[in-house]
């Protein structure tokens, strides 16, 4: 069993790095640069795609603590703009049907004009 560990924002532990060094030497199909570049890549897009859900999950869960909190939803409405069960529920089912694709977001230098694309 080898240990495979990546930081949140992208480091790569030693244990990970010799692994894929030792998988260079096993390839036939590409050459060793181009398959640790897209080793790195795949590895690049996998982390920021976890890293947005963990982030969008916890943006869900303070957006639900929010509307179950006791204070008015909108001011001016007094003390009656409480949320309501049904809203919450509403409200967390339009959140999770969301896609998210911040891929060109965080990887501008995979594709062409990634970054004009998500400006």
């Amino acid at each position: 069993m080898i240990p495979f560990a990546l930081e949140a924002h992208g480091a790569i532990g030693e244990s990970a790095r010799q692994l894929l060094q030792k998988l260079v030497s096993h390839v036939d199909v590409m050459s060793g640069h181009a398959f640790l570049q897209q080793a790195y890549a795949r590895l690049s897009v996998a982390l920021q795609s976890a890293n947005a859900a963990i982030t969008i999950g916890g943006l869900q869960r303070l957006r639900v603590n929010q509307l179950s909190c006791d204070r008015p939803m909108s001011p001016g409405l007094g003390q009656r703009a409480f949320a309501s069960r049904r809203r919450m529920a509403r409200h967390i089912a339009e959140v999770h049907s969301m896609k998210v694709n911040l891929s060109a977001a965080f990887h501008g230098g995979f594709g062409q004009g990634a970054l004009a694309a998500a400006a």
